[in-house]
């Protein structure tokens, strides 16, 4: 139930949204399908003239598609200045960071020794925020540590890099405090990965916002729990929290950034009738994407009744399903929830998945799950996954 007994007036900034990207018709999705089973059969040509060792890396690519379907369902598909994105884990096409995972992938499969790969890294780069929410898994560390300075961050990039990590999403605290410092590692930055920012939107204006897509930005994951303005600014403890969140949303949009709003959908917040006014509010603001995070028991909320009911997981679920696959909503954005991936497949987290590296360069199996791997200056990441494999969450049924 909504915690309003008169519904009041939802704030939606009157600005039009140019760059809004185009979800695809299931017809034009299944002929870029093939367009891109084309382009990557093209690649696996340039790799080698042997016929029986192109049908090999044919096979294991497409076992492989299958693993990563498994775990990043991509029900739709969005199109933005040229360019198509079925998820903000993944690598859009056409793209060098595509072909740099394709050929990663092939790498993997070919190599005498086993090569262990890791598409996605979510890095923090600073504990400090403006914010003080109320689930912040990092909030017995905002604040309260030095960050590292740019140049072991630098090395951090080159590293995984070098390790041809795919997808790098800068994070935090909140990472637009190091505005400056983002923009010289995305300018420093090869073209083989595609990066985001996960932000509370505090202080995004649209010069930042600009510059950063120059830089090479894909996108913006943008925190928005509530569509109500009094509800989203209690929960994360700032009067104001929610117009910054607007204007980011706007100011990322006019820069043609991607947005992925993210939504923490706690037990007050989960019922249908808010699911339907949030994604509403979502695509006005020119949304491509939904994040939905199951609120769990860490950081701030370690310790807390917070789970979720039952009946409140099945809806997220349905929501999940009917949204991302019913015709009548073909028009609404792509919504990412990871549990209900987990929950058939086992922790993402590892190999063919991705990790959280903590400001402090520790690694751990996502930023849910604080069981330090080792420590990304100082250990190598196939010594890291290696330990992450024993260690990653065990609250799914781990089937990786």
């Amino acid at each position: 139930m909504n915690q309003h007994d008169v519904k009041q007036e939802i704030n939606v900034p009157s600005q039009i949204m140019e760059t809004t990207p185009y979800v695809l018709s299931r017809k034009e999705k299944k002929w870029l399908d093939l367009k891109i089973a084309v382009h990557t059969l093209k690649l696996l040509l340039k790799r080698n003239k042997n016929p029986l060792k192109i049908i090999r890396e044919l096979s294991y690519l497409l076992e492989v598609h299958q693993v990563l379907r498994d775990r990043i369902s991509s029900h739709k598909t969005l199109r933005l200045a040229g360019r198509y994105h079925s998820n903000p884990y993944f690598a859009s096409w056409p793209s060098s960071t595509y072909d740099e995972l394709m050929n990663s992938i092939l790498d993997r499969h070919s190599s005498k020794q086993r090569i262990k790969y890791l598409p996605t890294v979510i890095l923090s780069i600073t504990n400090d925020c403006p914010l003080d929410c109320k689930h912040c898994l990092e909030g017995n560390n905002l604040n309260s540590r030095k960050d590292l300075p740019l140049e072991e961050l630098r090395k951090i990039l080159k590293k995984l890099q070098d390790k041809r990590v795919a997808h790098i999403h800068f994070s935090g605290g909140e990472p637009l405090n190091r505005y400056e410092d983002i923009l010289k590692l995305l300018e420093e930055a090869k073209n083989s990965s595609e990066f985001w920012i996960f932000t509370s939107g505090w202080g995004l204006k649209y010069d930042m916002a600009r510059r950063l897509k120059e830089m090479g930005l894909t996108g913006v994951f943008l925190s928005l729990d509530h569509f109500y303005e009094a509800e989203h600014d209690e929960f994360r403890g700032r009067p104001g929290s929610y117009e910054q969140v607007m204007n980011a949303a706007v100011n990322a949009r006019k820069a043609g950034l991607l947005l992925c709003l993210s939504l923490c959908a706690t037990r007050e917040f989960t019922s249908e009738e808010n699911l339907n006014d949030y994604i509403k509010l979502a695509k006005s603001l020119g949304a491509g994407f939904i994040q939905i995070l199951e609120p769990q028991n860490t950081g701030r909320y370690a310790g807390e009744d917070i789970q979720l009911e039952p009946e409140q997981i099945s809806l997220l679920e349905r929501f999940y399903l009917s949204m991302n696959t019913e015709a009548q909503h073909s028009d609404m954005p792509v919504i990412i929830y990871a549990a209900y991936e987990q929950r058939k497949v086992g922790c993402l987290s590892g190999e063919l998945g991705y990790a959280y590296i903590s400001a402090n360069g520790d690694v751990h199996p996502c930023p849910f799950c604080h069981s330090k791997c080792g420590n990304i200056l100082v250990d190598e990441l196939e010594d890291i996954l290696d330990n992450m494999d024993r260690l990653k969450c065990r609250n799914f049924n781990n089937r990786s």
